[in-house]
């Protein structure tokens, strides 16, 4: 049952002290929530589930003006009122606000095709990823900046901001890879650095500048299968946006010039940002998050990869050194089978491993929050196209990873018995909660309470037992309903 919304490493170590306390629970499901039909239902789950934070990706195309057209429109492309459709958005922010959840917009292509390109080294398909204009995409910032600036039209402030999702990959940003000097160059990269420059110059101009301001939202894998489909490796990604080789050293000679690295400005001052967010799944949203990926690949389980070249940067002085320690994990899931028989996982270790991450995540002290995609999965078309990482199936049915997201449970087997880790999700919105550890015992069918615990007011609880035997769960009581975690075994 819902809550009621109106109600309210070694894996094997106990938490270090540098674990976090306070991690963001992001949530994104642009499809229920920008749809008037579903949106303030899905807010309403949502909040239930303990969210805190919802990811939309605010699209320049969607809301261009003409933006089948080749000839750049008249007027001011600043001004919120140049663009249109903007209603379920303002809707869904201020849902979002009034709930006690924060919007977080990704300002993003595709780009309408007269802020974009034709050229030879994109694809035909290409238009509004191709060659997109920095100083177009900054006026959009602008006018979005503007909009949910908190002095426009009575409607509310918005204070989490990326700028262009994925701009690794093929679908979202090209070319990403040219030949130039004889040298292969992410210039996807390079695009970008221009892309962000102009995004967070416009976001800083329109009062955004104390807000939680992050780069680059990073897809975690990429490949070296031909030049024009190759979408580039995180690493490789970063390293040139900052302007350094696979060493941590300055970019220097041709490498340099094709990069473009006389223009690269310090992430500072009117080009400031406050954080780092990264999409850390494992290769096609499934396997175990300790799954470790080739070079350059970014997953959760080689976030130390991110770390590393952020320290390069910050010695080098491209970014602030407190952006290698506050990194948001902005987009992430694990696909299922049913219903995708080739690349999902059971229903089970869906289940398991979302637990399993937010542990991880939580004993890291550089990442600030985690987050889930999607609600519902993706309908399943011929192509298995879509996502299927959803708590829900498209039917609306739960998953057993619905129960295991509200009430998160990892437990490590130790030499004094097992340490219990939770979280009650909705703490966040309800204040310290109680809830009860209960152990099954092995050959047992009886479930007993072996710890009540309280927890921190960002849900989080730590317990130790006596003995690891068995399986445990989390029931937790609030507004006359009792509500139960998965059932976990010792790892």
């Amino acid at each position: 049952m819902l809550l009621v919304a109106g109600a309210l490493c070694a894996l094997a170590l106990p938490a270090s002290a540098s674990a976090s306390r306070t991690q963001s629970s992001i949530f994104q499901a642009d499809g229920m929530l920008l749809s008037a039909d579903s949106q303030t239902g899905t807010l309403d789950e949502l909040q239930g589930l303990g969210v805190d934070t919802v990811r939309v990706l605010v699209i320049w195309r969607s809301y261009a003006p003409d933006p089948g057209a080749e000839r750049k429109p008249g007027g001011d492309l600043s001004d919120p009122a140049s663009y249109q459709g903007w209603g379920t958005l303002d809707a869904l922010v201020r849902g979002a606000v009034a709930r006690g959840i924060r919007p977080y917009l990704v300002v993003t292509g595709p780009a309408p095709n007269w802020a974009s390109q034709r050229s030879r080294v994109c694809h035909t398909d290409d238009r509004g990823t191709c060659f997109p204009s920095a100083s177009a995409f900054g006026q959009f910032a602008a006018a979005v900046g503007k909009r949910y600036s908190g002095s426009y039209q009575g409607l509310p402030r918005v204070t989490m901001w990326g700028l262009w999702n994925e701009p690794n990959q093929r679908g979202w940003l090209t070319p990403q890879f040219i030949r130039k000097r004889g040298r292969t160059t992410d210039y996807g990269a390079v695009l970008y650095r221009r892309l962000a420059y102009a995004g967070l110059k416009s976001l800083h101009a329109t009062g955004h500048g104390r807000d939680t301001l992050m780069i680059p939202e990073t897809a975690p894998t990429g490949n070296t299968i031909g030049l024009s489909k190759r979408h580039a490796k995180p690493g490789v990604f970063l390293r040139t946006l900052f302007c350094l080789d696979s060493h941590g050293r300055r970019l220097r000679g041709r490498d340099a010039t094709n990069a473009d690295c006389k223009h690269l400005r310090r992430f500072s001052g009117s080009y400031g940002v406050s954080a780092i967010a990264h999409h850390p799944y494992n290769r096609a949203a499934a396997g175990s998050p300790r799954t470790r990926p080739g070079a350059d690949d970014i997953t959760l389980s080689t976030l130390s990869r991110l770390r590393a070249i952020l320290r390069a940067a910050a010695h080098r002085h491209v970014i602030p050194s407190s952006l290698a320690r506050t990194i948001y994990l902005t987009e992430y899931g694990f696909q299922t089978n049913p219903p995708d028989r080739f690349s999902g996982i059971s229903l089970g270790r869906q289940a398991a491993y979302i637990n399993e991450s937010d542990y991880r995540a939580w004993r890291d002290g550089t990442v600030r929050a985690v987050a889930q995609y999607l609600l519902r999965d993706d309908p399943l078309g011929p192509r298995y196209d879509g996502f299927q990482s959803g708590l829900r199936f498209a039917n609306g049915r739960e998953k057993p990873a619905y129960d295991a997201y509200r009430l998160p449970i990892y437990v490590v087997r130790s030499r004094r018995g097992a340490l219990v880790w939770g979280q009650v999700r909705p703490a966040h919105l309800l204040g310290r909660q109680t809830a009860v550890i209960e152990q099954q015992r092995r050959g047992s069918r009886t479930w007993r309470k072996v710890a009540t615990v309280t927890t921190g007011s960002s849900g989080y609880f730590t317990r130790r037992v006596r003995s690891s035997s068995g399986r445990f769960r989390i029931a937790w009581t609030h507004g006359g309903d009792t509500f139960f975690s998965r059932k976990a075994a010792a790892q």
